[in-house]
């Protein structure tokens, strides 16, 4: 996936993340998620795949570089300040008709709502 991070006012605060992603720290980001899901350890459910096969044949998705949980995982650890500044990650189609047309609806207009202070205020009991 092909991934660019914006502001507010959708202007691009990350470089085009590819999909094509050959850093080595995504590689190592993929290879932790395996490892934390026990994936490559050889042994599946006696189907005769390993876990990581099984894995795959059952969600059509091989772990790999190219998906954005492995990019935004290394985004997080090596490049924290410019992560911070993304209010909204696009896929590269997704940012290029927001440049031409112009903005949408907010779809997080409010982030970080203030909790009550006073939940109960103005609740009435029941009769």
């Amino acid at each position: 996936m092909n991934l660019v991070g914006v502001d507010e006012n959708l202007n691009p605060v990350t470089p085009l993340y590819s999909y094509a992603d050959r850093h080595p720290g995504t590689f190592a980001a993929v290879a932790e998620l395996k490892a934390g899901l026990g994936l490559g350890s050889g042994s599946g459910s006696g189907s005769g795949l390993g876990l990581e096969a099984e894995y795959h044949q059952r969600t059509g998705c091989p772990f790999h570089s190219g998906y954005a949980l492995p990019q935004l995982i290394r985004i997080g650890r090596e490049e924290p300040e410019r992560l911070r500044r993304v209010r909204h990650w696009q896929s590269l189609v997704g940012f290029c008709l927001s440049q031409w047309r112009g903005p949408g609806p907010d779809p997080n207009p409010n982030p970080n709502p203030k909790p009550n202070p006073n939940p109960n205020a103005g609740d009435k009991p029941d009769p």
